[in-house]
């Protein structure tokens, strides 16, 4: 017997497992671009730069998935080890930060003209 895995490994989009990606389409574009930070060394920027963790690549999907924000989202890293979201919905502009020890900073840009919704 094959054994499934838990919910919370599945891609809140197309229901197949997601552990180190999915392959959904939907999913491509983060799961490429974590790919590519995945694969920095140490000293990635001008001799600084710190390594990310895989817990910290996972919390970013995890997040992105979450919030639905995969087709939009930027995903950068931190010099410190960590990843940088940063997206826009009809709220305003959200930039998240995943430090990491995986505690994390929200800034919100909302535009008020337009009400938050």
């Amino acid at each position: 017997m094959t054994k499934q895995p838990a919910d919370d490994h599945m891609c809140k989009r197309c229901g197949h497992s997601a552990g180190e990606g999915c392959g959904c389409p939907r999913t491509a574009r983060v799961d490429d671009r974590l790919e590519e930070l995945a694969a920095l060394r140490a000293g990635w920027l001008d001799g600084h730069g710190q390594v990310l963790t895989p817990l910290v690549i996972r919390t970013a999907r995890d997040i992105c998935l979450a919030l639905r924000i995969h087709d939009t989202v930027l995903i950068a890293p931190t010099e410190e080890g960590g990843i940088n979201l940063e997206w826009a919905d009809r709220n305003g502009s959200h930039e998240l930060e995943i430090c990491p020890d995986l505690s994390t900073c929200l800034l919100t840009v909302a535009d008020y003209e337009k009400g938050l919704k």
